[in-house]
Formats: structure tokens, sequence, C-alpha cells
């Protein structure tokens, strides 16, 4: 897309039968502020669920996580600005090299896509969910709008209109990052997916 080359891992059930329904994760703020090696990178009692229920789950090394580190949120000012700018836009390649590449296995349904994110990932990057028509659903943990101040191209409040596809959003009801008044129900009010598409638990 712009010139990178980058991992993605692909965890696939034992079991089952294919094509498989795939979720593509976006992780939370964690590999974006330390530098560890994404090498490391196991199945969970956060997301195994999604391999044992017979679905393949795609974990992308996302451009300044993990050995991409590049420490780009301690910047500050408009080098903060600019930098998370260009940013969401190479997201938005990668999350679209990830998904090419899944429609070349015959093992993944890819009219069968769907978006999981945590925190950083059901908050910052937010604007992913509008700009990725080939994403069917998205599950959004610990998601809200967010604390941070970001040029309006990328702020995700001027996305939320535009996400019109089925969204779960799985949050916390003592959230100090994201409060539940003030950051949950505005997203969820705010999301155009139909009040009948769009859950909060």
């Amino acid at each position: 897309g712009y010139g990178e080359r980058f991992a993605a891992y692909v965890f696939t059930p034992k079991h089952g039968a294919a094509p498989r329904q795939v979720v593509v994760f976006f992780p939370g703020l964690g590999p974006f502020v330390s530098q560890v090696s994404s090498q490391n990178l196991t199945l969970n009692s956060g997301n195994d669920f999604i391999v044992k229920s017979n679905r393949v789950l795609v974990v992308p090394i996302y451009k300044g996580s993990f050995e991409r580190f590049d420490g780009f949120v301690t910047l500050t000012g408009d080098r903060y600005l600019q930098t998370f700018r260009r940013r969401m836009l190479e997201w938005r390649h990668e999350l679209g090299q990830v998904i090419d590449y899944l429609a070349t296995r015959r093992d993944v349904d890819i009219d069968k896509l769907a978006y999981a994110g945590v925190s950083f990932g059901a908050s910052t990057a937010l604007p992913l969910l509008a700009l990725e028509p080939r994403l069917k659903v998205a599950v959004l943990q610990l998601a809200g709008f967010t604390y941070r101040d970001l040029l309006p191209e990328i702020e995700a409040v001027n996305y939320a209109p535009r996400i019109t596809l089925p969204v779960l959003m799985l949050e916390a009801r003592y959230d100090h990052l994201f409060p539940v008044e003030l950051s949950q129900q505005p997203l969820l009010a705010l999301l155009g997916s139909p009040a009948d598409r769009k859950r909060q638990v």
C-alpha cells in the first residue's frame, strides 16, 4: 500500500469445516507504547474463544506496534497530530492489504469478515470501520470516544455516523478512560448502524 512489508499472524482452528468466518484484530495501546516482539503472540483467555468457535483470528502487526514500534503516541504538538493523521492512513492501507491476502485463501469466507478491537483499537482506530467496506460486523471491547485531541479528518466522532455495520460494544461500567455517560453512550448513539444492529453490554 505504501511500500512497507509487515507480518500478520493467522490463528486457525485444528478442527471444523472450512471456509471459516474470519476475525481481524486491532489491539489495545500496549504494543504501541512498549517495544515487544510479536513472536510472543499466543492465544489467551481474551481471544482463544474465537478460534475455539471455528473462526480464524488474524492479528496484523500494524505500523507503530510490536517490532514496528516507533513511539509515535508519545509525540506532542503539531508533530503528534500530523503523525497520527499519517498513521491512520497507513493502518487503513494495512487493513486493506490483510483483507486482500485473506481473499486469496480458500479456508476463509471473506464475505463473513469481522473486526475485533480492544480499547485503543475500539476508540482511536474507529475510523477504520467506516473506511473499509468489506467489514461485515464489529465487536468493540472497552470502546468509546477517545480522550485524545486529534485532527477532524481522523477524529472518531466524525466517522461514527458513517459506521453502518452491526456493532457489539462490550464495556466496563466503571471505565475511567471511557466513562459510560461521557464516552460509551455517545458513541453508541452516534453510530450509523440501525438501532436493532447496535448493542452495548
